[in-house]
């Protein structure tokens, strides 16, 4: 990683959209209504129309529920795929 971390809202742009499709291919296999899933993510149904369109970033606590929603191989999917992501970025010096 390069000295200095990560800036948050580097990382914000770079995950957003992953989360948004990770919630929403989610949501469409289960059959799930927006309403429904913005009780699991515990938001507002508004809140989730809002994250799915990108006008507002995923909290850390509708993270946390959206992990908890997964399968134990679906997180871990997940989380190579924020290390791919990472790694990609750092490559292209889109962190700095």
């Amino acid at each position: 990683m390069k000295k200095g971390g990560f800036i948050l809202h580097s990382c914000t742009k770079l995950f957003q959209p992953y989360l948004r499709d990770l919630a929403e291919q989610y949501r469409n296999k289960h059959y799930y209504s927006q309403e429904r899933m913005a009780e699991l993510l515990q938001v507002t149904t508004r809140n989730y129309t809002d994250l799915k369109r990108g006008k507002h970033s995923f909290s850390v606590s509708s993270l946390i529920f959206l992990l908890l929603l997964l399968s134990d191989d679906e997180v871990q999917q997940f989380l190579a795929q924020m290390r791919a992501l990472i790694k990609d970025a750092e490559d292209l010096d889109f962190m700095e």
